[in-house]
């Protein structure tokens, strides 16, 4: 485990399914989700990966990354 998934908060998230996916969706590297499909709510703006990159958008679990997002 690299140290962006130790700090990775995708656990916490309302829409998160545990089926071991690597986690970090919002990294090229992991990318989306295979197992979640339902938006039922969002962390990614309290994540330290997603300030510290200076993402914008949000749900990288369905999408995949923040290049991926329209």
């Amino acid at each position: 485990m690299d140290s962006d998934q130790k700090r990775c908060i995708c656990k916490m998230c309302p829409s998160y399914i545990a089926c071991g996916e690597p986690l970090a969706f919002c990294l090229p590297q992991y990318g989306s989700s295979k197992c979640i499909t339902v938006r039922s709510g969002c962390v990614c703006p309290g994540c330290p990966i997603y300030e510290e990159k200076g993402f914008s958008k949000d749900y990288y679990c369905i999408p995949g990354n923040e290049e991926s997002i329209v």
